[in-house]
């Protein structure tokens, strides 16, 4: 009667909102792949049709591509907002990428307690201006290290701060030119 009603639902609605869960992470990782993978891609295809990309940034700029879809998948499958899992696949994934141009990374990672784990869409945003900034180190610097330092900003301990730093030729970033690398990092 009125108990297996209420049961079912009761039913109805835990399976309703388990759909509205599924639908918000569906549109999440189309959201990412539209907003990084298809536009990373865009570009790449812009460059290559121009005739000016060198075989060498093309292949970087592939394996970037691949790698980022692989985060994506892998962001999707298994991430739970675990900051020092995150840290480790990015360290895992940029390794590879810098040994494959002869630049040596060095990690500096101190997670305070207080920030032990972010949103999936600031997690991502990290990875992204992470592999972004690892990118036009691989492009530009002519580096021979790069020095990623992980830790809570002084001023304000629940808030996370990052630093890159590498050995190479350096720029001065008024006169770059503003590609799509740049208008990356500053979105």
């Amino acid at each position: 009667g009125y108990r297996q009603r209420l049961d079912e639902s009761f039913d109805a609605k835990q399976a309703q909102a388990a759909l509205t869960v599924q639908e918000r992470e569906r549109e999440r990782i189309l959201g990412d792949i539209h907003d990084g993978m298809g536009l990373q891609l865009q570009a790449l295809l812009a460059q290559v049709e121009a005739g000016d990309m060198p075989r060498r940034d093309l292949a970087l700029e592939v394996r970037t591509a691949i790698e980022q879809m692989r985060m994506l998948v892998s962001n999707a499958e298994q991430f739970d907002g675990d900051l020092l899992m995150l840290f480790g696949q990015i360290r895992h994934q940029l390794e590879r990428r810098l040994n494959h141009c002869g630049i040596r990374l060095v990690w500096r990672c101190k997670v305070d307690p207080a920030i032990q784990s972010l949103s999936g869409a600031h997690c991502i945003a990290l990875q992204r201006l992470v592999f972004e900034l690892t990118t036009n180190v691989m492009r530009h610097a002519n580096a021979r290290t790069m020095t990623i330092h992980v830790e809570a900003d002084p001023a304000k301990p629940d808030t996370l701060m990052l630093r890159l730093e590498d050995d190479g030729v350096g720029f001065d970033p008024s006169l770059a030119s503003h590609g799509s690398g740049l208008r990356s990092i500053a979105h």
